[in-house]
């Protein structure tokens, strides 16, 4: 009677482990996704975002230049931060 019971706790045991294993397996197989590919054409250059102050020409280097509520001078990068002009 021993032997029945342990013998049927160890195949209990093996099924469960077997399904884990085979769960795990498929799980795996799922999370395998092939990432996005890149655009591989180039962007386009954009424009800094336009600004409400003041244009009051164009530098050398044919930047637009503003001028501040307060009289400061500045011309805006390509990532549309402000770099004022002594």
């Amino acid at each position: 009677m021993k032997k029945f019971l342990f013998l049927f706790a160890f195949l209990a045991f093996f099924a469960v482990s077997n399904t884990q294993a085979q769960t795990t397996k498929k799980k795996e197989e799922t999370k395998k996704v092939d990432p996005p590919k890149k655009d591989t054409k180039k962007e386009e250059k954009k424009e800094a975002p336009a600004s409400t102050d003041k244009v009051i020409g164009k530098d050398e280097k044919g930047r637009t230049l503003y001028q501040g509520p307060k009289g400061g001078k500045y011309y805006l990068t390509p990532s549309g931060n402000k770099t004022y002009i002594k």
